[in-house]
């Protein structure tokens, strides 16, 4: 898949693990950049599950200290077309 985005010439970041880890190498990363990139915000929907509200906690602890602004949005859903 990765290989496939990127010969359409996607920014797309693909990424496997815990996700306060992931977010913080993300950030890392790009503030490392030598694009001059950087993340200023996370934007997520709200979501009432036990997994997914770890996930928001870890985001925003993975964002704490990082001058990244955590958005969470509950009354909007994600939608992905597929």
């Amino acid at each position: 898949m990765h290989k496939q985005l990127k010969a359409l010439d996607s920014k797309l970041l693909l990424r496997i693990g815990d996700m306060d880890e992931v977010v913080k190498q993300i950030i890392d990363e790009t503030s490392k950049s030598e694009s001059g990139g950087e993340i200023k915000g996370i934007w997520l929907s709200k979501n009432f599950g036990s997994e997914e509200c770890k996930d928001e906690e870890a985001i925003k602890k993975a964002a704490q200290g990082k001058s990244v602004q955590v958005k969470v949005w509950d009354d909007n859903f994600l939608i992905n077309l597929v």
